[in-house]
C-alpha cells in the first residue's frame, strides 16, 4: 500500500496509523495498494454529481483526499477505503460539483457548487481492508443538494468492453512523487483490460473488479472514490456518460504493465437494491443515448422521498 507515501499525504491520523501498522506487512510481500490523475488533463465541463471529499484536520484546513459521485440529492457512492479506515468521515465535510476547489459555496441558489457535511455512510459488510475486495460505501448527506443531474450507473455485465476507453476523474497528484493535488479537477483516458490480463499483474484482483490500463495514464493519490467513466456516445460528455468502475487501488501510478484495479458496479447492483430504493438512483438501462430518463422509467418510477430528484438528463431533472 505504499505507507511511506501516503504518511506524505498525511492526511488524516486515521490513515497514518493504518499505513504506519500495515508498514511491515506491506513491505514483507510484493502486494502493496496504492490507494489511488496521471497523465491527463484538465477537465472543461462541470460534472455536477462530482463529488470531493475533505479531511478537516488536515494541517492547512479542508483538504480533498477521496471522489465520490452523487446518486441522488442525499447519497453518494464511494470507495469503502475511503470511509472505513477514517473514524471521524461522519463528521466530514463534502463539496459537489467544484471544477476547481478554490470555488466557495456563497450560499447562493444559483450557484453550481454545494456543500455538505456528513450525516452516515453504509459501505459493503463484506469490505476486506487488506485486499481492498467489495471496496464500495454509500455515504448520505446531512444536507440534501439541489444539483442539475445525477450519476448513471451502468447495469450491463458485458459494458464496458475489453479494449474501450473509459475515463478517471479527479483530483489526485499527478504522479506518485508529487507532494501537493491540483485545484482543478482532471481527467484521463484509459482503457479496459480483462480480469485475465489484470490477474497476471495483480493476483489479489477479482470478479468484482473492473481493470483498466494506458501506457503513461493512471488513477493516483486521492483519486480513490471516484468514479470510472464512459464518456456519452452521442455528446461526448462525461457529464452525461455512465459510471462503471469505482477507482479503488493499484501497484504505485502508471507504472508500466500494472493496471489500475477498480470495483466494478455492475457486480453490487443487488447490494445497491438492498440498501436504497429503485427510484433513488439511475442505471444505464433508463436513459436512451443522448442521457433522457426513458418515458417507461418515469412512468413507473417508485415515489422519492421529498428531497430527492430524478434526472431527466444530464442538466435537466424533475421532482424535489
Amino acid at each position: 500500500m505504499h505507507p511511506t507515501m501516503r504518511s506524505y499525504a498525511g492526511w488524516l491520523g486515521a490513515w497514518l496509523m493504518a499505513y504506519m501498522c500495515m508498514s511491515t506487512y506491506a513491505t514483507s510481500i510484493p502486494f502493496q495498494i496504492t490507494p489511488r490523475i496521471v497523465g491527463g488533463n484538465r477537465v472543461t465541463e462541470r460534472i455536477p454529481w462530482m463529488v470531493s471529499m475533505n479531511d478537516p484536520d488536515f494541517e492547512a484546513g479542508d483538504q480533498h483526499y477521496c471522489g465520490g459521485f452523487m446518486l441522488n440529492s442525499e447519497w453518494f457512492m464511494t470507495a469503502a477505503h475511503c470511509v472505513v479506515l477514517y473514524p471521524d468521515v461522519d463528521t466530514f465535510n463534502v463539496s459537489i460539483g467544484i471544477l476547481d476547489r478554490r470555488e466557495i459555496d456563497q450560499a447562493d441558489p444559483d450557484s453550481q457548487v454545494h456543500s455538505s457535511k456528513i450525516q452516515r455512510h453504509v459501505c459493503h459488510p463484506d469490505f476486506d481492508s487488506k485486499y481492498y475486495i467489495n471496496d464500495i460505501c454509500l455515504v448520505h448527506l446531512a444536507d440534501p443538494v439541489n444539483i442539475s443531474a445525477f450519476a448513471v450507473l451502468n447495469d450491463n455485465t458485458s459494458f464496458p468492453a475489453v479494449g474501450a476507453s473509459v475515463w478517471f476523474s479527479g483530483w489526485g497528484v499527478e504522479n506518485e512523487h508529487a507532494y501537493t493535488i491540483p485545484f482543478v479537477l482532471r481527467s484521463a483516458e484509459t482503457q479496459v483490460v480483462s480480469i485475465a490480463d489484470c490477474l497476471a499483474s495483480h493476483e489479489e484482483a477479482t470478479s468484482t473488479n473492473l481493470c483498466t490500463y494506458a501506457d503513461g495514464v493512471d488513477a493516483c493519490f486521492s483519486d480513490s472514490g471516484g468514479g470510472v467513466i464512459s464518456a456519452n456516445e452521442v455528446t461526448g460528455s462525461l457529464a452525461q456518460g455512465i459510471v462503471s468502475g469505482i477507482v479503488s487501488w493499484g501497484v504505485g501510478c502508471a507504472r508500466q504493465d500494472n493496471p489500475a484495479v477498480n470495483t466494478d458496479i455492475v457486480q453490487y447492483l443487488g447490494w445497491l437494491a438492498e440498501v436504497l430504493p429503485r427510484s433513488a438512483y439511475t442505471l444505464a438501462s433508463d436513459v436512451d443515448a443522448e442521457g433522457f430518463i426513458r418515458s417507461n422509467v418515469l412512468d413507473t418510477a417508485e415515489s422519492l422521498t421529498d428531497s430527492e430528484t430524478l434526472p431527466t438528463r444530464a442538466g435537466q431533472q424533475t421532482g424535489g
